[in-house]
Parts: structure tokens; sequence; C-alpha cells
């Protein structure tokens, strides 16, 4: 049946439109009051032959009359579209797979830390220090120019504004938190930006018991063993962390100045365990006790941010240092 939009009485007698308060689905079909007058065919009879039409089998029908205004008691066909579904009426597995669709971050959630002028109360300048600091997401959280459109709120130091945040979606409720956390933070990297160890610490105490499931993890501008010791000890909280990407400066750099032969690589990868050997072999007793059969030997990994002058060379020599590393780990921790 084809359909216009509806015209006033003295021109066609059929057509489509919108009641006021019809929700946007839903379509009009407007005839005379009692018949359609091309066909004579009766309403209720036309609305049951729409229901009966193979070709209509997504769409539901109704009749209506309209009460009052220039259209009084002209009936109307309404076409509904059917119910939406249900999220929690879709088996876990589907919904499973839906959370992992709508938390996908390709590049990574970056999270950084905020610290505002504004000064907290005795106890809390005691035990965290005299300025607040607040973990957000993404960088450069205070430029303006990221953040187009939007406006900052002093009082709750956030941007109004925004997009909402997808994370945002685990406050739903009690269910979707349960059923989504594993997947929000299990299924994506963290990267983790300016002051690491206070970074990893407060991210960690944020979260909560959401650390059990962190999986990946990537620290930004490290510039010390000593630092990297500090941040592990920051994600003991965090038992099922299985990778942990650093920069390779931290092996061309700060391992290489502190090995006896700043020359070998071999020497770069003794001094480097050195520093955390005693964290993997806590990560392997975590593993263990959870029932994990992944190797703490390939817990660091190594992410390329240096810009050296001889590329060549230094890669080869990174290359060196990375056998020798997993060897060193395997050899301790009794992995092969």
């Amino acid at each position: 049946m084809k359909s216009t939009r509806i015209k006033p009485p003295s021109t066609s007698n059929t057509g489509t439109t919108r009641l006021p308060n019809t929700p946007p689905e839903k379509k009009v079909m407007s005839t005379t009051p009692a018949h359609n007058k091309g066909t004579k065919i009766p309403m209720e009879r036309l609305v049951r032959q729409l229901r009966l039409s193979k070709k209509n089998k997504d769409l539901s029908f109704r009749t209506t009359v309209i009460p009052d205004g220039a259209m009084k008691g002209r009936v109307i066909i309404e076409v509904l579209t059917k119910a939406g579904f249900r999220l929690f009426d879709l088996p876990p597995e589907l919904r499973e797979r839906i959370y992992g669709f709508v938390f996908a971050e390709p590049t990574g959630y970056k999270i950084d830390i905020y610290r505002s002028s504004i000064r907290m109360d005795a106890q809390r300048d005691f035990l965290e220090g005299i300025f607040l600091k607040k973990v957000v997401h993404g960088g450069d959280f205070r430029n303006v120019r990221t953040h187009k459109g939007q406006k900052w709120d002093d009082q709750r130091l956030k941007w109004i504004g925004g997009p909402p945040n997808v994370l945002s979606l685990l406050r739903v409720n009690r269910q979707i938190h349960a059923e989504a956390t594993p997947v929000a933070y299990g299924t994506n990297r963290f990267v983790l930006y300016s002051n690491k160890f206070a970074c990893a610490q407060r991210f960690i105490r944020v979260i909560g018991p959401s650390a059990q499931f962190l999986r990946d993890i990537q620290i930004r501008d490290i510039s010390s063993l000593k630092q990297l010791h500090h941040i592990l000890m920051a994600l003991s909280n965090a038992p099922g962390v299985r990778r942990l990407v650093v920069p390779d400066l931290l092996a061309t750099v700060s391992a290489r100045s502190a090995a006896k032969n700043h020359d070998n690589p071999d020497s770069w990868a003794c001094a480097f365990h050195k520093v955390i050997r005693l964290d993997l072999m806590d990560i392997k007793k975590k593993y263990k006790a959870s029932n994990r059969c992944w190797r703490a030997s390939d817990f660091i990994q190594f992410a390329n941010e240096s810009a050296p002058l001889d590329v060549a060379q230094l890669d080869k020599d990174f290359e060196i240092f990375e056998a020798a590393f997993r060897e060193i780990a395997r050899a301790y921790l009794d992995e092969e």
C-alpha cells in the first residue's frame, strides 16, 4: 500500500504521518473514517491482511481513531517495528562478545595523574601530599585544544560537555559491572603516563577489586631500573597482569649504565635482573597459586621508544641483550 504524507481532506485521502506523541519508529497510514475509498475494504479487514502478509513479518499494525484536531474521526493504521531486544535476554556468551566490541580500544586506555592546585583537608594532606591527585583518562588532560567545545569545572576537576567515557558503562548496574568488568580490564592495554609510580599505585587503588582482571599494562618514559622496581611493587595488587611493556631505553641506557661492562649486552642483562629478579620470582608464585600457565620470564616486554644515532648497532646490541635477558630469567625461574 503506497503511502504519502497526510494532506488536507480536500486532497488525497491516503497518506502517512506521525501523531504528536508517536515514537520515531512508527509510521502512521491514514485513510477515511471507516473504509479505504479506493477499494472499499473495511479498515479492520485491511489490517488483518497486512498482518498475514509474509512481507510484513517484522512489523506490527493497529488502528487508531484521531480524537481531535483537523483530522478528528479519521482512522489510521499505525505501523510499528517489533520491540527491540533487551540485553539481558541474550545468552551470556553473546553479551560477553558485545562487551568486547564496546570496550575495545586498539591503542589502549591512556591513564594519567592530574595534580590540582586545590588543597585537601589535613588528614588527606598527611596521607597523600598537599595537592589533590586524580586518575584521569587520556593524555593532555588540561589541554584546551584536546577538549574543544568543553568547559573545565574547577570544583569537580573535570571537563563538562565532552563525549561520554565508554568505561562509564560499568556503572549502569551491578549485573553489567560484574559481567563487563573482566572484559573491559582484561582485554585492553592500559598505558600509564607521567608520575609512573604514583600513577600505577593510584590507578590500582582507584579501580579496587577490578585490578585482578588487568592483563596488559604499558609504562611510558621510565628513566631508571629503580623506578621499574617501584612500579612492580605497585602492581603487586594486580596478580593477573600477564604483560608489562616498558621502553627499550631501560636496557640500552639504564641497564647499560648500571652494568659492569658497558659495551657488553650480556652484562646489561645481568644488571637488569639484579633489580627485578625477586619481583619476577614473586610473579611466578602468584601465577602458580592461581593455576595460570603463563611464563614469568615473558612478563617484561620492550617497546621501541629510542631514537639513537647509530640505529643498526643499537638494534643489534638490543637483540643480544633481550636474548640474554630471557635466558637468565628462564634459568632462575626454572622455565623452559
